[in-house]
């Protein structure tokens, strides 16, 4: 029970009707960017993605938008996928939200990106196409990510989502996915109205319950596109019959065209039969006349390996698509000095790459995204209190450290407070340092703020208290969770999540 901590602070109270007083939009500048960018025109509103789309996460959490953890229709098996679907309060409230374009309800991926002037590869523009359909309905987008099972070990992913950095890495027992033959049968009543259908790992081609539904979906709707991104390495007898038997389209994440660095970064992977069955799947799409999507990660260990990435989606004539990486922190970019960030701009900065056709353009405007993301970030660094960054004691020469530098000074006011026992923990507890310094920096939030705030909130605590039952639900508690409480609720809030979970 401790370890679910805050799991319910986000939960809803009842919805009140709200004027257009209540919601921050974007701004006009922003909006107006944003429009004369998209490639199905201007649309009234930022996002159409909770009206269309339903998530199936990790755990049973199922979601409204992947990228939105803030949201949750509610929860498999406790509830029905009709429940979760056309009865949360939640769900909702996120979409009164995008209809008055107002970003704040954990939408925050987004908004950083849109006012960053970053708009290529935002997931809202994939639904564009469904801007008619802002009424509760059935899906027309399913997103399944429902078991960590993965033969990689990457070094920016984490025993989470990868089962073999959680059995290697970690040392931990693997993760029991709650999604049963049960769930599968309720996908019944959706498949039919599913335009797409997007599955995610884990390794997608490892996942024996994706078979099913796929096996499922091409019996109800033989007419859906489906969509599955894989790290290359699984081609056997059973992936090449469903993809015969079904529309695919095909992502297939590649971090660098350097065999070493590629290696290195993607544990497990080899890169000589990397590229045989990248030509396979790519002999796929040709046939279908689809292109293949070739997805990088941009880190800072291998930006320097993206004008060479660009020529070779060009020479396989496959879509390049981008995510830039923003945890952990100590591989991404966005936290890096303004030196390094302008130094990084201007050794790509000459750069040219052909434009002549379809694939050629949106490979160069990729490069012409990270040019432009690193100057706004080199602009955001400028600006950064020193005292909100937490520094990482990785270089040049040691690009694969994972140790951070020593979290604070250990001026405590005792052996008894709650910063001592975290501290504890941290000095004890290699993957809770991490996990904590990680989340810390992705929320910009300074680890002398986040103590200073949970001992305020405990010297709020009555006379009698027990003291110790709240320190251990805290130390015990989910990292991710444990920092969003303290950064999101006030210190009466945050004393009484705790004391109502403990």
């Amino acid at each position: 029970m401790l370890k679910r901590l805050f799991s319910n602070i986000f939960k809803v109270q009842s919805q009140l009707p709200r004027s257009s007083d209540d919601f921050t939009a974007l701004s006009n500048e922003v909006m107006s960017a944003y429009n004369s960018f998209r490639p199905e025109g201007s649309k009234p509103l930022f996002c159409y993605v909770p009206f269309n789309n339903i998530s199936f996460s990790f755990k049973g959490r199922v979601l409204a938008c992947a990228y939105n953890q803030k949201v949750e229709l509610g929860k498999y098996p406790n509830q029905s996928i009709h429940d979760m679907w056309f009865s949360s309060e939640m769900g909702n409230s996120l979409r009164t939200h995008m209809e008055h374009n107002d970003l704040s309800y954990g939408c925050k991926h987004c908004k950083y990106f849109a006012e960053h002037r970053k708009f290529s590869g935002l997931k809202p523009l994939v639904f564009d196409k469904y801007h008619d359909y802002t009424k509760v309905r059935y899906p027309q987008v399913m997103e399944f990510e429902l078991s960590s099972t993965c033969n990689f070990e990457c070094v920016m992913c984490n025993g989470e989502v990868s089962s073999s950095i959680r059995k290697n890495r970690d040392q931990l027992p693997a993760l029991k996915s709650p999604y049963d033959e049960a769930f599968v049968n309720q996908l019944d009543e959706f498949i039919p109205y599913l335009k797409e259908a997007k599955f995610y790992g884990g390794e997608p081609l490892l996942i024996p319950i994706y078979f099913k539904i796929w096996d499922r979906m091409l019996r109800l709707n033989p007419a859906i596109k489906i969509f599955t991104i894989t790290n290359g390495s699984v081609m056997n007898q059973n992936v090449k019959d469903i993809l015969e038997r079904g529309n695919f389209d095909i992502a297939v994440s590649m971090d660098s065209t350097q065999k070493e660095r590629l290696e290195s970064i993607r544990k497990n992977v080899n890169k000589e039969q990397l590229l045989e069955n990248i030509a396979y799947f790519n002999d796929y799409c040709k046939r279908r006349k689809k292109n293949l999507v070739i997805s990088f990660t941009m880190m800072r260990i291998n930006w320097q390996d993206f004008p060479d990435m660009i020529r070779f989606c060009n020479d396989q004539n496959a879509i390049l698509y981008v995510s830039y990486l923003k945890t952990p922190p100590r591989f991404a970019l966005w936290n890096l000095p303004a030196e390094e960030l302008r130094q990084i701009r201007e050794e790509l900065v000459g750069e040219v790459f052909p434009r002549g056709t379809f694939v050629q353009n949106n490979n160069a405007q990729c490069f012409d995204d990270l040019l432009t993301y690193l100057q706004n970030a080199e602009q955001d660094a400028l600006t950064r209190n020193p005292s909100e960054i937490i520094s990482y004691s990785i270089t040049r020469e040691n690009p694969y450290s994972t140790t951070p530098i020593k979290l604070v000074n250990n001026q405590l006011s005792g052996t008894n407070s709650t910063t001592h026992r975290i501290n504890v923990e941290y000095d004890s507890n290699t993957n809770y340092r991490a996990l904590l310094h990680d989340k810390l920096l992705s929320e910009n939030f300074s680890p002398e703020a986040f103590f200073v705030k949970i001992d305020k909130a405990m010297s709020l605590l009555s006379a009698g208290s027990d003291t110790n039952k709240v320190h251990f639900t805290l130390i015990n508690s989910e990292t991710k969770e444990l920092v969003q409480s303290v950064a999101e609720l006030s210190e009466g809030e945050l004393l009484s999540r705790m004391q109502d979970v403990s």
